[in-house]
Parts: structure tokens; C-alpha cells; sequence
């Protein structure tokens, strides 16, 4: 159950599918031979042209590297150049979410500390890395799955509860910036 490949399909109707192409496989870096990759997300930067993927990579034979990692493409459906893996600013880093916001500063949202805390990241300009620690929501509470969005001036942040596939009562909080301070 290792990493094959993150495969794209596109829809205009959310109903018939049509396949894209595989975007980044084990051959695309050797870091990828035997890995587990879960959750990528890929958001665009209009500064540097590139659509940047990040996800949550394992070494495909325990559950102990919690890094993220981050490729890039010049197309959203072409093969993706992978940039490498790391623990933000040392945390581990499962479960993620990307966010670009109006003025096109990009965050990672991160589930850290063995999924107790979740991590809100400020990225570099070019969307390739971290460049600042901007909030830590929830500590201790163990909530997963992240998903952010802005509606109206208002940011919100959906999670679940990490209990593995177990149903769980879902968890969500607003705040007038991505910085807090978040209900």
C-alpha cells in the first residue's frame, strides 16, 4: 500500500471524470521509490508561474517521518518536479491544507505534534517553503483534515476529530485574519 502515483482528472459537471495524467509517481524522485504521500493539495502562484503541490509524505514503512513535501509544475495536469520533503520549522507535519488569500500570500495548514495541534504556516513568496509560524490552533485537542476558506472578510478553518476513519463530531473556527485570533 506505497505510493504509486498523484493522478489528476478534470470535470465540468462533477459527475464524468476524465483522466489527466499521473503528475508525480515513484519515478519522479528517489525519494519516492517507497513512500506514502497523502493529501496533496496544489494551489497557483501568479507570481512565479508555477502550480506548487504540497503534501504529506511518509517513508512508506512506518509512520515516523510526518514531513511535509512540495513539487512544482509549470501546468496544473503536467508532471510535477519534486522539490523535496522537511519538517516545518521541525514540527512533523501530517495531515495539510493550502490557503491563498486575496493579496496572494499563500498558508499551509498543518496537523503537528503527533496530530494534537494544528500548525498555521505563512509560505515563502515563492510558495516553496515556510517562512513563518503564524498560529498554533487547538493545541492538545488531536484535530485532522484541515480545509480553509474565506467568505465575506471572515476566515474559516474546518477540521475533524483524529480518530482514523471513525465518525466524529467536526470542528470549525473564524477569525477576521489568517493570524487570529480564531474562535
Amino acid at each position: 500500500n506505497t505510493f504509486r502515483a498523484v493522478s489528476v482528472y478534470r470535470s465540468t459537471d462533477l459527475r464524468t471524470w476524465e483522466f489527466r495524467n499521473n503528475v508525480l509517481t515513484q519515478a519522479s524522485h528517489t525519494e519516492l521509490r517507497v513512500a506514502n504521500i497523502e493529501r496533496p493539495k496544489v494551489v497557483y502562484n501568479s507570481s512565479t508561474g508555477q502550480f506548487v503541490m504540497w503534501m504529506h509524505k511518509e517513508n512508506g514503512r512506518d509512520y515516523s517521518e510526518a514531513r511535509a513535501a512540495v513539487a512544482t509544475s509549470a501546468t496544473v495536469d503536467g508532471n510535477y518536479t519534486w522539490r523535496g520533503s522537511f519538517r516545518p520549522m521541525g514540527h512533523m507535519s501530517r495531515d495539510i491544507t493550502l490557503f491563498r488569500d486575496d493579496d496572494g500570500t499563500g498558508y499551509m495548514i498543518s496537523a503537528a505534534r503527533e496530530n494534537a495541534d494544528l500548525h498555521v504556516y505563512r509560505l515563502t513568496t515563492d510558495y516553496l517553503g515556510v517562512a513563518k509560524l503564524v498560529h498554533i490552533l487547538w493545541p492538545g485537542s488531536s484535530r485532522e483534515a484541515p480545509a480553509m476558506f474565506k467568505r465575506g472578510g471572515t476566515y474559516f478553518l474546518l477540521t475533524s476529530g483524529a480518530t482514523n476513519w471513525s465518525p466524529n463530531q467536526q470542528k470549525y473556527a473564524t477569525a477576521s485574519s489568517v493570524t487570529g485570533t480564531w474562535s
